[in-house]
């Protein structure tokens, strides 16, 4: 019993390869329908083509830095890559370039689905340009220079139909007329739907229908953002890498190629409007400074004709000396005070640096006034308005020198991104892996057609070989005979013959 037992357990590979050889159609076959399915998916799926480009962030240098001198490397810190792969993704960069190529506009065929492109193919395509929308149908086009919709029909399929020098816009849902207009002008009408503005132009005899769908700002964003991706090239490099993917290589060229002029050019645009702040806080301090600096010398003139000329001491020179410099850093901190205080609120921690150093200079100022009070009343007026005078001209001088930078600078703005990389037109597409497609279906298809042969392998019943009866039946096999198909149709003819069933 224990033989029969083994025997029972044990697969005999022998006899199951030589199964599979003997269904080597089956397997063929399998092979053969795998290898059409991938060919008929492989023709039916459009290329797809990948474009990239490289951006550099540089440290950021405010335009205060003029300004705020040591404490700028402080309050400008450079900006994380991370800040600035968010404004490439956001509407105000990807916003910009949807206006300018017209990209809310989306128009395709109605026979688009799988099956249409494997049974019909038709060629479309659609070049997205500054001033208009061309759609191209084969040898045939039309080009769409205005098409503003009202809001309640943003994001829905329109269907397009031209008869006869004109266009007619059905809605999808309730399958009715919504608009009819000509072609080759343009169409200002009003519904109470709300106001349509539409021009089309062609000059072809168009039959087919089309799907033509005007876009809010969000869904086209997050169009793009679908094929769009920004990364850091390593860490802490500074070096974003783009990259957009489509089937249309000219147009995702393009479209990447604006995502870059829109995004330096939102970069210039910032940094000269921190600029421009600058030199308007600039333009009103100076003429008041200057003024408080002509008033100044004038009273120290009159002084000086009153009392002709005052002697000063060495201890008195030195005083004048500390406190010139005291009240200069004092008015300095002041105006970088005010300039930080457009940016921070008084609880960061530049605002509680910069003003302890404003009650520090202001303590030594007030030791300072306390030792010129015991100077004799002549001299200690002299040294008051000679300060003054002597403080007011070194800041008048230095704010002038700022303002003087600050003009140069922005004539010469040009931001703190640097495009490294354009995108450059593809050649070969990324998908689909042809060759892996291929090979892949061959080995399915194998494998598929090896798992039915061996279930059909199963399913056959009855015995298969002499061993069979001789293990499983324990009964001797003494001969066997041989069975052709001409046995087979004798056997047949005979049976015919004495209606044996």
């Amino acid at each position: 019993m224990s033989q029969t037992t083994n025997t029972e357990d044990t697969i005999d590979l022998k006899e199951l390869f030589f199964s599979l050889i003997a269904q080597w159609k089956l397997i063929a076959l399998c092979i053969l329908l795998s290898l059409i399915c991938a060919l008929l998916y492989l023709r039916a799926t459009p290329d797809t083509y990948s474009v990239n480009a490289l951006v550099q962030v540089e440290e950021n240098k405010g335009a205060s830095a003029a300004l705020l001198g040591d404490l700028s490397s402080m309050i400008e810190q450079k900006q994380p890559a991370q800040a600035e792969i968010e404004i490439l993704k956001s509407r105000l960069v990807l916003g910009n370039v949807i206006q300018h190529l017209n990209l809310d506009l989306k128009i395709s065929g109605t026979e688009n689905s799988f099956t249409d492109r494997l049974l019909s193919p038709h060629h479309y395509q659609t070049e997205y340009q500054p001033k208009s929308v061309l759609f191209k149908d084969d040898e045939k086009a039309f080009d769409i220079r205005q098409f503003n919709v009202p809001s309640n029909f943003r994001d829905k399929n329109l269907e397009l139909r031209f008869k006869d020098g004109q266009f007619s816009l059905t809605n999808t849902q309730t399958e009715q007329v919504i608009l009819t207009g000509k072609t080759n002008q343009a169409n200002t009408l009003r519904t109470a739907d709300g106001l349509w503005n539409i021009s089309i132009y062609t000059q072809d005899q168009l039959n087919d229908v089309y799907l033509i769908q005007k876009q809010s700002l969000p869904a086209a964003v997050n169009n793009i953002l679908a094929n769009y991706s920004v990364a850091e090239k390593g860490k802490l490099t500074g070096i974003l890498g783009l990259n957009y993917q489509g089937t249309d290589k000219t147009h995702i060229t393009q479209v990447l190629n604006a995502i870059l002029v829109s995004y330096s050019q939102q970069n210039i645009e910032r940094r000269s409007a921190e600029t421009a702040q600058t030199l308007k806080f600039l333009d009103e301090q100076l003429p008041e400074l200057k003024q408080q600096l002509d008033v100044a010398e004038r009273e120290f003139n009159k002084f000086r004709q009153q009392y002709n000329t005052v002697d000063v001491t060495k201890e008195s020179e030195l005083f004048l000396t500390q406190s010139v410099t005291l009240e200069t850093q004092k008015a300095q901190l002041e105006q970088q005070v005010a300039e930080a205080g457009a940016k921070y609120t008084a609880e960061h921690p530049v605002m509680q640096q910069m003003n302890a150093q404003l009650g520090a200079i202001n303590k030594k100022i007030g030791e300072l006034n306390a030792t010129l009070k015991e100077l004799p009343d002549l001299q200690r007026r002299y040294l008051q308005l000679y300060r003054e005078v002597e403080v007011k001209q070194q800041l008048y001088t230095a704010l002038l020198n700022s303002y003087q930078q600050l003009r140069i600078a922005k004539a010469g703005e040009i931001g703190n991104v640097r495009i490294v990389d354009t995108a450059v037109e593809p050649i070969a597409p990324i998908a689909p892996k042809k060759l892996q497609i291929l090979i892949l279906s061959l080995f399915l298809g194998g494998f598929l057609g090896t798992l039915l042969a061996l279930l059909r392998n199963m399913m056959r019943t009855g015995i298969k070989d002499t061993t069979q009866i001789e293990n499983e039946l324990d009964l001797p096999v003494y001969a066997t005979v041989p069975r052709s198909p001409v046995q087979e149709s004798r056997i047949n003819i005979l049976k015919k013959k004495k209606n044996i069933p």
